[in-house]
């Protein structure tokens, strides 16, 4: 938006050096003739006006109307630019003192149509080899137009307003097109030294965007100082204010201050017709997505951390996830030489704690540390992971890293490591213990309850792996190692569960057990549960004797106690 008005205020200050260079008494048709004279040379293009109308007092008004300003060649015909009116009014006096103080602008109905492609752009203008000499002015051309502060410091705008405006933006790399429709701007800036207020409509992506935006000192931006920002501003379901500062340092914006967001519904963000998974391609139906179809290679653009620095303090009175609502969040922001930094302060959420520090950098380099303590894992899960296998209390702390530009890439890239422990809770979709007490059962549909289930795991290059997986029951005992396999979507896990007589015997360790490993593989989210009664065979027959004596101790268990029964309901 900043180079448009750039482009039209260069227009604006043109029009009025090409009135004040023209006599008063000079045909309505000649005056046309040079404006169109002077902007062509400057522009580099074909310009028409269909008809154009000044006067020069109270104040120099000039309106034009069907204004048109060409595409370059490489653009293949078209205009850039059509504005159904042009409004212009200049107040006299402080004009003839070099001191453009401006009453109005008023465009309706301009529509922009900016053009990319290979590497060129319509709206960069180029300077003209030779200029046109006014004959008003005796063969001597108007003198330059400085876009110095300097300059600009002795303009006032009083009114600038865009009424029904539409910007399009064509992008011929990507073959995309985005259109900017129902465009309202107004700018009220009579001393631009002091103060500037801006209200800005428009309608994008189907969503209506609304802006105010006030800037004190906003000169002193245009001057590499800094400028005081007041914003309130919506898009969609989203709704926010801003106060804090803005400055320019070597052509780079950087903006300080607090954001805060009222409340937000994360599912909002999301258009319902664009809500489709983010897979490369859908799975056949009622087929598992594999490690082909569940990432995608659409690219990752972080381009744009490169256009900024800023220090942010984000305020989140309410994020509505879907099974939760998470309140009061503060999140600072830092963007420093390409390189984004996020940090949350300690969070009170799912009963428990949160905390989160991440940083990514315009190359796709990102890493995150993240930890859970004491929270409630099935919505913790459910909301992050769109995982429901998992309930009870969740203690976790993990680091990764990777680097990419799709999701894809990332995936393959990811290392990192963690630990995670959940108590009294129940693992769903499978009966570990009915697996054991009747080895040819496949145990799925149903759940194991536990008072402990740990792990500690490693991830490389996209594969976490764990060795010393545990779960602890009253009558049930596992351990297991295995992997999962990120890209591919899949994982393999041996578990070795063992059904023993009690809780625990003498000197803290269980009595007897029986153990039936257990083999789960599949995809990451629908994986498969199978006996493997081999091994079983194998491990339980390495000691016959102990063998009986197991045996007939859970029998004595299973006539005793009722515990069993409910376990393996």
């Amino acid at each position: 938006m900043r180079r448009f008005l750039k482009i039209f205020l260069f227009l604006i200050v043109l029009l009025i050096a090409a009135a004040i260079a023209t006599p008063f008494l000079m045909p309505a048709d000649k005056i046309k003739e040079e404006v169109l004279a002077q902007i062509k040379a400057k522009l580099g293009r074909d310009v028409a006006i269909d008809t154009l109308r000044f006067s020069f007092f109270p104040v120099v008004q000039l309106k034009a109307e069907g204004v048109r300003i060409g595409n370059p060649d490489w653009a293949n015909g078209g205009n850039m630019a059509e504005i159904k009116t042009l409004d212009i009014g200049v107040e006299l006096m402080p004009l003839l003192h070099h001191e453009v103080k401006l009453k109005n602008l008023a465009l309706d109905a301009p529509v922009i149509a900016l053009i990319k492609r290979q590497g060129r752009v319509n709206w960069a203008f180029g300077k003209p080899s030779t200029t046109v000499p006014s004959p008003a002015s005796g063969g001597h051309e108007p003198p330059a137009v400085s876009t110095s502060a300097n300059a600009i410091a002795d303009l006032h705008l009083d009114n600038i307003a865009i009424t029904h405006g539409t910007v399009i933006y064509r992008d011929d790399a990507s073959d995309k097109t985005q259109t900017v429709s129902e465009l309202d701007l107004s700018l009220k800036a009579p001393d631009l030294a002091e103060k500037a207020d801006i209200t800005f409509a428009a309608l994008y992506d189907g969503r209506k965007a609304d802006a105010r935006l006030t800037l004190l000192k906003p000169l002193a931006y245009i001057g590499r100082g800094t400028t005081e920002v007041s914003l309130k501003a919506s898009y969609g379901p989203l709704d926010f204010t801003w106060k804090g500062t803005a400055a320019m340092a070597n052509g780079i914006p950087s903006l300080t201050g607090v954001i805060d967001i009222p409340s937000l519904k994360l599912t909002d963000l999301t258009r319902h017709d664009e809500a489709a998974p983010s897979h490369a391609s859908a799975p056949a139906s009622g087929a598992a997505p594999t490690g082909e179809s569940h990432w995608s290679d659409t690219p990752i653009k972080l381009d744009g951390l490169k256009q900024a620095n800023g220090d942010l303090t984000i305020t989140l009175g309410k994020l509505i996830l879907s099974k939760t609502t998470l309140e009061n969040i503060t999140a600072h922001v830092k963007l420093a030489n390409a390189v984004l930094q996020l940090q949350i302060e300690p969070l009170k959420a799912y009963g428990g704690t949160l905390t989160l520090a991440a940083a990514a950098n315009a190359a796709g380099a990102i890493n995150a540390a993240f930890t859970a303590t004491q929270a409630e894992a099935e919505p913790l899960l459910h909301d992050f992971a769109d995982y429901d296998r998992l309930s009870g209390i969740i203690d976790l702390q993990t680091k990764f890293t990777g680097a990419g530009t799709s999701q894809r890439a990332l995936i393959n890239s990811l290392g990192g490591q963690g630990n995670v422990l959940f108590k009294n809770g129940k693992l769903k979709g499978v009966n570990l213990a009915a697996l054991v007490k009747t080895p040819g059962a496949q145990g799925e549909g149903e759940s194991t309850e536990f008072s402990e289930f740990s792990a500690s795991y490693t991830i490389t290059r996209g594969i976490l792996e764990t060795h010393d997986l545990k779960l602890l029951s009253p009558l049930l005992r596992m351990s297991g190692e295995g992997s999962a396999n990120l890209p591919q979507w899949q994982q393999h896990f041996l578990l070795k569960p063992m059904l023993v007589a009690s809780a625990q015997g003498q000197g803290g360790k269980d009595e007897s057990g029986i153990v039936v490993p257990v083999i789960v593989d599949g995809p990451l989210n629908h994986p498969s549960y199978r006996p493997d009664l081999q091994s079983a065979l194998q491990e339980n027959l390495k000691n016959p004797d102990q063998l009986k004596q197991n045996l007939k101790n859970l029998n004595k268990t299973l006539i005793n106690r009722d515990t069993l029964k409910n376990l393996l309901r």
